[in-house]
């Protein structure tokens, strides 16, 4: 019998699938991306109606459907490697699922091994991950057109012709559009930035995203093969500068809150129109670097910035940097714009790497042999999901029901390592197939459509679906089923209004089965973010070593060591963050760490990352100012971090803070400003100590 406090909770959660559901993101509509993709399904499959073998071109089109979704990951050599391997996978996945299909014991235990391993291959990231989920795919589909040896293996040709032709299409457009990924990146660092500066006067209290910059340097990282070396370099300038204005923005954001607090109006005034113009300043270097053209001057703009940061005075210690900064940003923007003058033939760039780069399959082998364990969130995923799979296989098989491995398909896709996606996927996968299947029987009542017209009605879904996928699942699964129903009927074989009950019932059935298997055997996000929050803490505590280090003695400071453990906290913020927001859509009481506990600890981090930044700024601004007060503070505080961290991995409680941060008499206006920061780095570490001691007295046995 479920109890009064059980229900409120239950139907907060429910609430809480549905809206995610529902949620829409029109800002990832991307119809020119869809409209290369959908030219590459067009192709095999135009090409097999009009040479009388509309199922060999049906097969092509289910090669280049499901590679042409790999597009969408990574950003050049990287996007083509994740295509290649899908395609390669589903070919292989097709000829042998083709040939278990035969056997209801083959087919099963394809299914389960396929499904193992698309489960496991989460552990290598998104990548692998949609590699392996397109093979299972392929496998599966393939299990319900059953052919001999010889007609398995041209399928599985043609399948990867398919796939090959989505991977042509996307290489053939290098040459001729240069450097998207990186203006898309690089603009999106300088439009948050500005967001950031804009929420200053508000008296922002976080530190800027962090997202924007990891993201970066990740598509930097994976360079345009005919970029020429200026326009590479020039990209990452405006990235390194970026970092720089981040670290000054923190001091301004900080130094405003103080002067709102002693209530000086002037210079509170001055702050704020400060933040804002500097706002305007990288919200259009973001706009120049994204359309490849050059900033609008703005002279009253400039002299805005020039008089406020002078009425500031010694009140903010980073302002000259930050107007250095920004001068260095605006101008490296200049360089990549599109009439600026070519490059010296010699400035081209000489290709040190092959245009496919092997993977880290040495790297790679050791992460799935370590994660071949119960204690590994994908090794549980991938049990799971290899049980599921065979189940769903061998009753479809064992009941003979029609077009069953629709059965088994969607409860692959259904079936994720996280509870929130498993669900709201789910919901909208049932609903988004019946409303489609509504659709398409609508249509074919009213069009009754020859081979010409299947082929546009199958193409229009293709690109809605590719164009909507990323926008809202349920309006996804609309497409995706009206091109299942279109290209089912295209091949020929089976009536349309069977196809239409089939899916229904089958895509019913194997959702249930996912939600049933996820409920049965949850993998709970609680261990992983108990790990990332670890993780980002220890992050915290090295870098504020190396910081409060270098304020004590210049002699010890080290830029590119800083530089290395602030962007590697910025990477684990992002996974912490991630992990926490997934913690916070599970049902309550499952997790092994409280919610309230995970959301303290960030917050916390969140004010010393702040702190930490615009200590940074006064680094860079002063480098070889001593601030020996520190001294102490720069050895206890990172200790009481580590010590954290082990207990938060631990389960254990960590040490009672001890350390007490006294103020130096007579300190000038600049060491008022780093007394305050280290103050609130050491409020925010003792924060994280005593939420992790509340949190271990409330679970002890």
């Amino acid at each position: 019998m479920l109890t009064p406090s059980v229900l409120p909770a239950a139907r907060a959660q429910t609430q809480q699938i549905l809206a995610s559901t529902l949620r829409t993101d029109w800002t990832q509509f991307e119809p020119m991306a869809a409209l290369r993709c959908t030219c590459g399904v067009a192709l095999p499959l135009v090409l097999g109606v009009a040479t009388g073998w509309p199922s060999v071109g049906v097969f092509g089109a289910i090669g280049a459907v499901s590679v042409g979704f790999g597009s969408f990951q990574g950003a050049y050599r990287g996007r083509v490697a994740v295509m290649l391997w899908a395609a390669a996978g589903m070919a292989v996945s097709i000829v042998l699922g083709s040939l278990a299909g035969h056997s209801g014991l083959a087919a099963t235990l394809v299914a389960a091994l396929w499904g193992f391993a698309s489960g496991l291959l989460v552990a290598l990231g998104p990548a692998a991950s949609f590699v392996g989920l397109q093979s299972a795919i392929g496998a599966i589909i393939a299990q319900g057109f059953t052919a001999t040896t010889s007609d398995a293996f041209l399928r599985g040709l043609v399948v990867f012709g398919g796939g090959l032709v989505q991977t042509l299409l996307v290489v053939v457009v290098w040459p001729l559009r240069r450097y998207p990924a990186e203006r898309a990146a690089v603009g999106a660092i300088y439009r948050s930035l500005a967001s950031y500066a804009a929420g200053i006067p508000t008296l922002v209290t976080t530190p800027p995203e962090p997202n924007a910059l990891v993201a970066a340097r990740d598509t930097l990282s994976d360079p345009q093969p005919f970029a020429r070396s200026t326009q590479l370099l020039a990209f990452r300038a405006l990235v390194d500068e970026a970092e720089r204005v981040r670290a000054s923005l923190a001091a301004l954001a900080t130094q405003h809150q103080r002067l709102k607090a002693v209530g000086d109006e002037q210079r509170i005034d001055a702050s704020a129109t400060l933040a804002r113009e500097v706002s305007c300043v990288l919200a259009e270097i973001g706009r120049a670097v994204e359309a490849g053209v050059d900033p609008d001057e703005s002279p009253a703009c400039w002299a805005a910035i020039e008089a406020n940061a002078a009425a500031l005075g010694e009140d903010l210690v980073a302002s000259d940097v930050l107007r250095r900064r920004l001068h260095a940003a605006w101008r490296t923007s200049g360089v990549l714009n599109s009439n600026g003058p070519p490059p010296a033939p010699a400035a081209r760039t000489v290709r040190t790497v092959p245009l496919l780069r092997l993977p880290p399959v040495r790297d790679a082998a050791n992460t799935l042999r370590a994660n071949l364990s119960l204690e590994s969130a994908a090794f549980r995923h991938g049990v799971r999901l290899a049980v599921t799979l065979a189940s769903t296989t061998a009753l479809y098989h064992a009941f003979s029901l029609p077009r069953g491995y629709w059965v088994t398909l969607t409860a692959l896709i259904v079936l994720k390592p996280e509870f929130q996606e498993t669900f709201a996927r789910g919901v909208g996968r049932v609903a988004g197939t019946v409303l489609g299947a509504t659709l398409a029987t609508v249509v074919t009542a009213t069009l009754h459509p020859g081979h010409a017209t299947l082929v546009l009605l199958v193409l229009a879904c293709v690109w809605s679906g590719y164009a909507v996928f990323r926008i809202n699942y349920a309006v996804f699964s609309i497409c995706i089923t009206g091109y299942v129903v279109f290209l089912m009927v295209l091949a020929g074989g089976v009536n349309q209004s069977d196809i239409v009950m089939y899916r229904i019932v089958d895509t019913a059935l194997g959702g249930a089965a996912a939600l049933i298997a996820y409920a049965l055997w949850p993998t709970w996000t609680g261990a992983q973010a108990r790990t990332l929050l670890a993780d980002l803490i220890e992050v915290h505590a090295r870098h504020t070593r190396l910081l409060l280090s270098a304020l004590v003695d210049p002699s010890l400071y080290d830029p590119r060591a800083l530089m290395t453990t602030r962007s590697a906290g910025r990477l684990a913020r992002s996974n912490a963050e991630a992990a926490v927001d997934r913690l916070l859509s599970e049902p309550a009481g499952v997790q092994p760490i409280p919610r309230e506990t995970a959301v303290s600890i960030i917050a916390a981090l969140r004010r010393s990352a702040l702190a930490a930044l615009a200590l940074h700024s006064v680094l860079e601004h002063q480098p070889r100012r001593t601030f020996p007060w520190l001294a102490s503070l720069a050895v206890d505080l990172p200790t009481l971090l580590r010590d954290s961290a082990s207990a938060l991995r631990e389960g254990t409680a960590p040490p009672t803070p001890a350390f007490v941060l006294k103020r130096p008499h007579d300190l000038d206006a600049g060491a008022r400003a780093v007394f305050a920061e280290a103050e609130l780095l050491a409020d925010s570490a003792a924060t994280v100590a005593t939420v992790l001691a509340g949190h271990t007295m409330h679970t002890r046995p």
